[in-house]
Parts: structure tokens; C-alpha cells; sequence
């Protein structure tokens, strides 16, 4: 589609990412020298009742439609004159931050009580309204509730670009936040959140006009209010990486309360705003001329909610500059890679830089986050990384203020203490930890739990599901993970495993394999077949449930199970499909020797946990998720989306443009990941994408490479010219579409497209380009042998998620 002519077409373009603008606005009128951005705890629009001795103007209710019955404040117009009087009645408030934004109080009823133009979704009463308009789509991250009592009442950060003026002649990024901590730990909870906020908005902080609002529940205080101890966990580590906090900054000492209103005995006089929980923060190069409540009523009086609202003004921001794209290298200096220890502490040190300054460097223990280093620290202690037996992974990870992103290579550190369990190195035995699966498909998922290996489970939830009576062929619902074996060595398989609520209903799975067969090397419990050894943590009829415990293949007190042996040795993939859910592991072994005739622990209430295999963490296998482009440009955007591999995908909005019949040497619209090859190995290119409405005008990629050549050793398909592979999600003309799907570069049902090679080992780049608008994807996979003829997962209705 070509957009009319008009002197504001690529600002049009911009806009119609969420088609909110007509393609051609008349002249634009002048923009004002600031800009205000709100936030309101709208509290479901139910108002906050008075201290007795008040006037009643409303009911305690969320009724604000039915006039049959006591109304609300939302149900006699309070919250809506304040937000006009506060809000809607001046042009320079481009966008109004909501939290409990519910029922009466939802978004939808804001956008239109102000009469403004449109309004985000809502995740547990977080949304935005915006006057004029968004420049882009909106994007989610949630935060972390796990330590909660309650983790399902769940936090999130929202960003959107919100429109400066009705033809959209700029934008200003605005983030808008709801924490919470509780359990016996709230303050590390906040410190979580905040740490997750701040990289959310790391890479708008770049560009300096950005803002984040909220309510955070964390306020500063030297003395305990109304049976509260102040916790202003979270906000020292905003300061610390740059944002600053508007109220202090332009009202010093004032005190500033926001809530909570007309709480019995609370408040000086009783019933005023005692704590300041919401906020407005800025990047420092982009400061606020002002900030003003609203809301605010006579001590005592009903009010529109239990928060005072806030209203902030920010210069009008300065137009975007060259984006930085260069990402920051970092080094992990100590430990060295295969250290031994016995016990204590463990010193982590890194050496990170970056062409304009690293912001952070984060330390990731078996792939969780255990440290931040802020303001150039370059040091930290491990306490704990020495009391845990086992083979542990440390690596670093340094962002720079763009949000570009460098990895350290991966460093192993075997602890085995003097009073761990007996190590198996060195006799041949396999030990997976579960929560590295390489492939996890259906309702299976990795949950964070302290007293699993790792750190992590696999779970599937019980969802009273009946028993799968037999093996299936295509399960929707299983997980792989890959190991080294020796051919025809006989190897006796246990998991350590939990079932929901101690149940025998939950406790079981079947195992398969890729290579099994049996005693006189006939294929057995294959893959893909409906044969399989199912594994029951319960020992016997009646033996009971207790935590974790270890069992095998066999069912009975004292019964083994049979042995499995592999044709060949190698590779291998162990898969583990559904029978009941309900079941969590955390460890899988395959023993020839240690464990051949006994079980690593206990069947019940088990604490041990095994060093795992070096071999079980490696993968020929180049797997590229979302989360890891490193250059993104033009159309392109990140978009939250529960769907796709860690929550986020890559991909443009449809515009209805049309196809882009040939690749181009300098596309306006691309993204790039880098990946190390090794030089002469042939890889399979296989992509996890979708297409908007499920259509095949907008299912495709062009994808180039930085080194790739052809099988005579000539350059082929290379970033800079005009030659790419295609990938086409839909697999066949008339094939159709269905969510998310997995294609290679190859056309026609069952076609497999050209091998990729590379002329050097080493870092390599690889470029997608827009083909047809409309398209996303979340995992990318150059894989060498296991998806060289075989995709990772179906080509319509695909829920694998791959793990490195």
C-alpha cells in the first residue's frame, strides 16, 4: 500500500504501527516548549470513603452503573472531575499511568471520560492513556512475585512511545510500573524488582527522554507509621543507575505523600497521605521542571482513590540522535574456567568496556541472575556458589546505557565439600539436570525452586488431566535433553522427581530415546514410536509421597527396572512425555557403574543433589532467541508476547506494504544476531516465526550472513548484497497458517532448503530483512546434526521452546 502524499509520510508510518492516525493531518499546530506526564492508583474508580464525622457523597462498592443501587465515586462523577480538572483539561498532559486500573477505574473508562485517543491493555491494573497517540507498540516485562505470599498476584512494567502532538512530530518513552513485596523477605523482592525495571528501560535511557511512573510501595522513612516499617528497597539502585526521583529533586525536603488516605490513627492530622509509594523517575539527562499532586482533598473528606495523584513536566524532548549499536565486551577473569573447590567463598571478577560506558555488568549463576555490578565495580564474593555440590556455571553480562548487550564466555566451577555426595566423574555416569531440557513442549515449563538442582524444575502442572494409558508417537506435551553415551553399555535410568501435593496421580512420565535398543541391539523405546519405560516416583501401591525421590523404571519395593542400551555411541536425546501431570524433576540419570544396582538417594523426602555431566551442558546446536538481537532498525520492534521463547519476539506491524521483491544491500528495516560457526560445517537455518491474521502475505524473511559461502568455498548469501535465502512460514501454496510454526529456507511441503556454511570459525552475524510486513519470530536455529533433516517443531500450532 502506498500511504498518500503528505509532508509527514514516514511520521504517518510510524503512527499507523498501531493504526491510531489517519494516513494525512492538516498542518500541524504548535507544540508547546514542556510536556506533562500523570499518574493516578485509580483504585478501581471506587473512591475512598471518609472518616466518620465526614460527609458521604458515595457508597463502599464497586457499583457505578446500576442507579438502582448505591453508587461508587466512579458511579457519581468524582474520579471523572478530578481527572479533567487535573488531567484533560490541559493540552500539554500527553499520557495518564494507571495502577488498579479495574472495573469502573479501566482503562477503557479513563480513555473515554477524558475523551482521549487511545489506550493500552491491561495487565493487573497497569495500562497508559494516552491524548494524541503511540509511536510504537507497547511492550510488557513482568516482575518477580516468586517470594510473595501470593506469586500469582502479579507486578509489570509497561513501555509505550507516546505521541508529543495529534500528527505524532515526536514521541517521549513512557514506563509505568506496579511493585510489590511481601513474605518474610519484601525488601529483596523490591530490590528484584527494581533490577528487572531498570533493565526493562535500559536501552530508552539512551536516548534520554524517557519516564518512568508508578506505584512502587516502597517509601523512605527514619520511624515505623501506622504499624509500618518503611522499606525503600529499590530506590537507591534507581539513583544508582542514573534515574532521578522529581519530587525531591524540585521540592527538597517536602514531604510529598501519596498514601494512604483516611486510614483510622494514621497520617498527622488522622487521615492524611503518611508515605510516598508513587513516583516519577527520570534518566538524568532528561530532569523535570515540575511536579504537583492532585486528588487531594481535606484531611478526613472522600476522596476519588486512596493515592494522591501526580502530574510531572518534562522539557520537550530533543530529537533522537545517531543510536548506539555497539555493544559492550566483557571478560570473566576469575573463576577460571574448570576450577575445583572444596567449600567457601567464591570471588567472581570481571574487566567489561564499551565505546561510550558500560552501565552494568549483571553475574549470572546457572543461568540466574546472582549479582549486579553497578558505578564500576569490578568485584563481588560468591558466599554461596561453594556450598552447593555439583558442577556450576558462572558468566557475565555487560549492558551498555543503549541497552546493547555482551556475554563472557561460560566459566565451570566443580564443588564437590568434603561432606557432599560421592562424585561420579570418572565412571562413565550421566547426570542431567532437568531444567537444561533443549527442548520444552506443551504445558511443561521451568519454574525457579531452592531445593531443586540448579536452582530450577521442570514442571507440568496439574491440571486433572486422566492418565495417558499409552505412549504417544507426537505428544503434545513432553521435553528432550541431549547426553553422551557409550554403545550397547548397559545404563540403568533414574529421575528424581515431586508430584503435586504428594499425590499418586502425579507421579509419573514415560522416557523414549533416540538410539535405544535392547539387549541384542533391536530398536526399543524410540522416539517417535509408541513405545517407552514409564518411570513412578511412588515405590509401590501405597508407599506413599514425600518430596522429592529418586526412582527407576521398575515398580515395586526393591524392583529394578530394565536397562537401556544405545546402538551407537554419541549424541543421544532423551525425551520425557506426559503419563499424569502434575510431576516436577529436577535430575535425570543414566548409570553404568555407581548406580547400576542402587538408587543415588532416598525415595522420599530426598535432598541430594549430583554434580551434573559436563557433556549434558554442550550442543552443537546454535540456538538464537529474540531476546539476543543485537541491532534492530527501522520497522522492527520488540514485542512482548507470553506465546514466544522468554516472553518476547521480534518482528513489524502490518501496514499492509507491499512485498519487497528482491533483498536489498542497505534495507531500512532489519535485525541482527551474532553466533559462533565452526568454518566448513554444514547447518541447517530453521526459524520459530508467525504471521499477523494468520496470512500469507505476511509470512516471510529475507535472511543473509556475514561469511556464509557456497559448497565450493564462493560467498554466498551475504549481509551487503543482493542475494538472501527466503523464509516462507507458509509451507506450501494453499498449506495455510496456524500461530506460531517452524520453516527453514526451503519451499514445498516436505522440500528441505540449502545447507549453510561458513568460510571461517569464529564470530559470525546473521541479517533478517523485511520480505513481507507483518512477520515476527522468537527462536532461530542453526543446527549441524539434530534439525539438519528434521524441524524442531511443527509448522502450525508450535509450542516448543527450545533452551541452549
Amino acid at each position: 500500500m502506498t500511504p498518500k502524499a503528505c509532508p509527514v509520510v514516514r511520521l504517518v508510518l510510524l503512527v499507523g504501527l498501531v493504526g491510531i492516525l489517519s494516513p494525512c493531518v492538516a498542518a500541524a499546530r504548535e507544540v508547546p516548549a514542556t510536556v506533562k506526564i500523570a499518574f493516578y492508583n485509580i483504585r478501581s474508580g471506587m473512591g475512598q470513603m471518609p472518616l466518620p464525622g465526614h460527609p458521604i457523597p458515595f457508597a463502599a462498592t464497586t457499583n457505578c452503573s446500576d442507579l438502582t443501587a448505591p453508587l461508587n465515586a466512579w458511579g457519581i462523577g468524582l474520579v471523572q472531575e478530578q481527572l479533567m480538572a487535573s488531567v484533560g483539561s490541559d493540552p500539554r498532559t500527553i499520557a495518564l499511568g494507571l495502577a488498579e486500573a479495574w472495573k469502573c477505574g479501566s482503562p477503557e473508562n479513563v480513555r473515554t471520560a477524558l475523551g482521549w485517543r487511545v489506550r493500552t491493555s491491561e495487565r493487573n491494573g497497569v495500562a497508559l492513556v494516552a491524548r494524541y497517540g503511540f509511536a510504537g507498540p507497547e511492550e510488557w516485562e513482568q516482575l518477580d512475585t516468586s517470594l510473595n505470599v501470593n506469586p500469582v498476584d502479579t507486578m509489570w512494567v509497561l513501555r509505550v512511545p507516546v505521541c508529543l502532538d495529534a500528527i505524532c512530530s515526536g514521541s517521549i518513552v513512557v514506563f509505568v510500573s506496579h511493585w510489590l513485596g511481601t513474605g518474610v523477605d519484601p525488601a529483596a523482592v523490591y530490590e528484584r524488582q527494581s533490577r528487572a525495571t531498570i533493565a526493562f528501560m535500559a536501552g530508552a535511557a539512551a536516548a534520554g527522554a524517557s519516564v518512568l511512573v508508578g506505584d512502587l510501595n516502597v517509601w523512605e522513612g527514619a520511624v515505623p507509621v501506622c504499624e509500618q516499617v518503611p522499606i525503600p528497597a529499590g530506590l537507591q539502585t534507581l539513583r544508582d543507575a542514573g534515574y532521578v526521583d522529581a519530587w525531591p529533586l524540585l521540592h527538597g525536603s517536602a514531604e510529598g505523600f501519596t498514601g494512604m488516605l483516611n486510614r483510622t490513627n494514621c497520617g498527622q492530622p488522622s487521615g492524611y497521605a503518611w508515605k510516598r509509594i508513587d513516583y516519577t523517575w527520570s534518566p538524568r539527562g532528561f530532569l523535570p521542571s515540575s511536579i504537583a499532586r492532585f486528588g487531594v482533598v481535606p484531611v478526613g473528606d472522600a476522596a476519588p482513590s486512596d493515592h494522591y495523584g501526580l502530574v510531572t513536566e518534562f522539557p520537550l524532548p530533543a530529537p533522537p540522535s545517531v543510536p548506539d549499536s555497539t555493544a559492550p565486551t566483557v571478560t570473566l577473569l576469575s573463576p577460571v574456567d574448570g576450577l575445583t573447590i572444596t567449600g567457601g567463598a567464591v570471588s567472581i571478577a570481571v574487566a567489561a568496556t564499551d565505546d561510550i560506558g558500560v552501565t552494568r555488568v549483571e553475574i549470572l549463576e546457572d543461568g540466574l541472575i546472582a549479582h549486579t555490578l553497578l558505578s564500576g565495580q569490578t568485584t563481588v564474593s560468591c558466599p554461596t556458589l561453594g556450598t552447593r555440590d555439583g558442577t556450576h556455571t558462572v558468566v557475565a553480562r555487560a549492558f551498555d546505557a543503549a541497552g546493547n548487550v555482551g556475554l563472557s564466555e561460560t566459566h565451570r566451577v566443580y564443588v564437590q565439600t568434603s561432606s557432599g555426595p560421592l562424585s561420579p566423574s570418572g565412571s562413565g555416569e550421566i547426570v542431567l539436570y532437568a531444567r537444561n531440557a533443549s527442548v520444552i513442549a506443551g504445558n511443561w515449563q521451568v519454574t525457579a525452586d531452592p531445593s531443586a538442582a540448579g536452582g530450577a524444575r521442570l514442571w507440568n502442572p496439574d491440571a486433572s488431566v486422566p492418565k495417558i494409558q499409552v505412549p504417544l508417537a507426537t505428544p503434545a506435551n513432553y521435553v528432550e535433553l541431549q547426553f553422551d553415551a557409550e554403545a550397547l553399555r548397559p545404563y540403568r535410568l533414574w529421575v528424581r522427581g515431586r508430584a503435586e501435593r504428594d499425590s499418586w496421580a502425579n507421579d509419573s512420565v514415560y522416557a523414549q530415546f533416540s538410539g535405544s535398543v535392547d539387549a541384542a541391539g533391536a530398536p526399543a523405546l524410540r522416539i517417535g514410536t509408541t513405545a517407552a519405560t514409564w518411570l513412578g516416583i511412588e515405590e509401590c501401591s501405597g508407599c506413599g509421597l514425600s518430596g522429592w525421590g529418586w526412582q527407576d523404571n521398575g515398580y515395586g519395593a526393591g524392583i529394578l527396572g530394565p536397562v537401556v542400551y544405545f546402538v551407537t555411541t554419541g549424541r543421544q536425546t532423551i525425551r520425557l512425555q506426559q503419563r499424569e501431570d502434575g510431576i516436577s524433576l529436577d535430575q535425570i540419570v543414566l548409570s553404568p557403574a555407581l548406580y547400576l544396582t542402587r538408587a543415588p538417594g532416598a525415595s522420599k523426602a530426598d535432598t541430594l543433589i549430583l554434580p551434573e555431566s559436563a557433556s549434558a551442558t554442550t550442543s552443537p546446536d546454535i540456538l538464537l532467541a529474540a531476546d539476543g538481537v543485537s541491532v534492530m532498525s527501522g520497522a522492527w520492534r520488540r514485542i512482548a508476547d507470553a506465546s514466544a521463547a522468554g516472553g518476547v519476539s521480534i518482528g513489524t506491524a502490518d501496514l499492509g506494504a507491499a512485498k519487497i521483491t528482491a533483498p536489498l544491500m542497505s534495507p531500512d528495516s532489519y535485525v541482527e544476531l551474532s553466533f559462533a560457526a565452526e568454518a566448513g560445517r554444514e547447518y541447517h537455518v530453521w526459524m520459530r516465526g508467525r504471521a499477523a491474521n494468520d496470512s500469507w502475505a505476511n509470512d516471510s524473511v529475507y535472511v543473509q550472513f556475514s561469511g556464509t559461502v557456497d559448497a565450493s568455498g564462493a560467498p554466498v548469501a551475504r549481509i551487503g548484497s543482493t542475494a538472501a535465502h527466503v523464509v516462507n512460514l507458509e509451507e506450501c501454496s494453499g498449506c495455510g497458517l496456524a500461530g506460531w510454526g517452524w520453516q527453514d529456507n526451503g519451499y514445498g511441503a516436505g522440500v528441505l532448503g540449502s545447507s549453510i556454511r561458513f568460510a571461517a570459525s569464529g564470530l559470525q552475524t546473521i541479517r533478517i530483512q523485511t520480505r513481507e510486513d507483518g512477520f515476527r519470530f522468537d527462536q532461530i536455529v542453526l543446527s549441524p546434526g539434530r534439525f539438519l533433516t528434521t524441524a524442531p517443531g511443527p509448522a502450525k500450532y508450535d509450542a516448543t521452546i527450545l533452551r541452549p
